[in-house]
């Protein structure tokens, strides 16, 4: 088969046989517009390509959720702790003092506690990019594991700080002690 002449405004070669040769299917014929579309696009690459960005922006998103709501607490816990302070001067308020200072240090862990967690999984995420024998499913199921990783940040920094109660509440139980006893029951 000869190489057609080239189409233009001084040429007399064919359109039809132009397509043939740019884009020819098995038969030789062209395949005309949409079957060119589809094989441009590649539609599923398309679609794991999308579904990877968004989960990288999830991603992303999460560990700023941490940093912005882990700053509303400390502003919080700063902004009522003179308040605290002038409470647990009062009996049965002396709790209140160990109990704020523990919360205080709690959310002040989150920080680095979300810090650790990010390098660790953008440490691997970048290494799985860089491997060109991970599949892009398990890239996928890893951001999502990292994703779910940055909502436990507060629980771990729970376990390095424990900032609940010591099991008695002090000033109900100067309450119960002032209430006159009548008959062994309250």
């Amino acid at each position: 088969m000869e190489q057609p002449e080239t189409v233009g405004a001084t040429s007399s070669g064919s359109p039809d046989q132009w397509a043939q040769y740019e884009q020819p299917d098995d038969s030789g014929q062209p395949k005309g517009f949409l079957g060119n579309a589809f094989s441009f696009f590649r539609i599923k690459e398309m679609f794991i390509s999308f579904i990877k960005d968004f989960l990288e922006m999830l991603y992303a998103v999460a560990g700023l959720a941490i940093d912005t709501i882990r700053t509303f607490y400390l502003i919080v816990l700063v902004i009522i702790g003179p308040l605290v302070l002038g409470l647990a001067t009062f009996d049965g308020f002396h709790h209140t003092l160990s109990h704020w200072v523990s919360r205080n240090i709690n959310v002040f862990m989150w920080l680095p506690v979300a810090n650790i967690f990010g390098a660790i999984s953008s440490k691997i995420l970048e290494l799985m990019t860089v491997d060109d024998n991970v599949n892009t499913f398990a890239y996928l199921i890893f951001m999502v594991i990292s994703i779910v990783g940055y909502t436990t940040v507060p629980s771990v920094a729970g376990y390095i700080m424990q900032a609940g109660g010591g099991g008695k509440d002090t000033l109900l139980h100067k309450a119960n002690k002032m209430l006159p006893v009548v008959g062994g029951k309250i």
